[in-house]
Formats: C-alpha cells, structure tokens, sequence
C-alpha cells in the first residue's frame, strides 16, 4: 500500500505510514459492473420502498390531523351557534322586559287617608301625595306626540305631573258616620 503523502511502500492491511505517519488510505478490492449494477437497483427500490412508506405515513397523519381538525372546527361551530342563540335569546328578552315595563303609575302607593272623629266613627278624606310622585316621576313622564299636537309646542313650559294633577281626583262614595272597617 502506497503512502499518498510521502511516497514510502508500506505493507497491506497498514493503517498508517511507517515513514510519516500518516493514516493510509484503504483500497477496496474493485467490484465488477454487474455487482455494482445489481446494489445500485437494491439501493434504489430501497429508497422506493421507503418513500412509499413515508408518503403514507404522511397522508394518514395528514387525514388523522385533517379529521381532528374538522371535528376541532365542527365543536367550535356548534359553539359559536349556541352561544349567537344565547345572545340572541338575551336580547329579546331585555326588549320584552324593556317594552312591558310599567308605563303606569300606581296611584294606590300615593293616596293617604286623613281622618276626623272619635270613638270609632267620624270622617275620612283621601288625598294624593303629588309631591312624592313628582319627586318620582317627573323626570321619567313625557308628552305624547298627539298631546303636544292637541295643545300645541308650549308644552315645555308645563309638568306632565301637573297635567296629571289636573286630571285626576280621589273621592269616597261615602265620607261621614263611617265606623272601623268601613
């Protein structure tokens, strides 16, 4: 075996240069064509074999994972829907709650009874307290449009309350000898 850097023979097998030192480096024994020929397609059908075998891998990883996605997304779909429902289902009912509200004003919370007598019988006299309602409502009440149409656009000088006042009025169909529980 002969030494590439310096030259020297050196016998078969060698590792290294007697001379220099250098590692030698190992001749293989020279193969025919046929056998090279035959390892060639070996190594080929090899790497066939094997890119055939990573390609399925990847398609069955590539439905597994298209497969969880599409499940992932059909979750998340449901859940986009039922919650818009829920929404939804929110809004209507702030928009019943809102328009059923009470868009009245129960007068039975503001009429006081005064009363005059004795020994279990005298006089009773209702009133409204308009003060305890305008304190309340005054700034919730408005005007209708047919109201302001009626009696014209100087209604921004007059209370709704009073309006109301003007109208209503509490009386008893039987105000004196009243006894208790009458």
């Amino acid at each position: 075996m002969r030494c590439k850097n310096c030259g020297t023979e050196n016998p078969d097998g060698s590792r290294f240069c007697a001379t220099c030192g250098k590692p030698l480096e190992q001749e293989e024994p020279a193969k025919n064509v046929a056998e090279q020929k035959e390892e060639a397609v070996q190594n080929a059908e090899e790497q066939k074999e094997e890119v055939a075998q990573n390609t399925e891998e990847t398609l069955t990883s590539t439905a597994e994972t298209k497969s969880l996605t599409h499940k992932k997304s059909r979750g998340l779909n449901k859940f986009l829907i039922g919650l818009a429902c829920a929404v939804i289902v929110v809004v209507i009912a702030a928009g019943l709650l809102i328009s059923r509200a009470r868009r009245t004003i129960d007068l039975n919370k503001y009429v006081t009874f005064e009363t005059t007598g004795y020994n279990g019988y005298g006089n009773v006299y209702p009133q409204i307290d308009w003060e305890k309602i305008q304190k309340k409502y005054d700034s919730r009440l408005k005007f209708t449009k047919e109201f302001e149409e009626q009696y014209g656009k100087n209604t921004d000088s007059i209370s709704p309350v009073a309006v109301l006042q003007s109208y209503v009025s509490v009386e008893m169909k039987s105000d004196s000898n009243l006894s208790n529980k009458d």
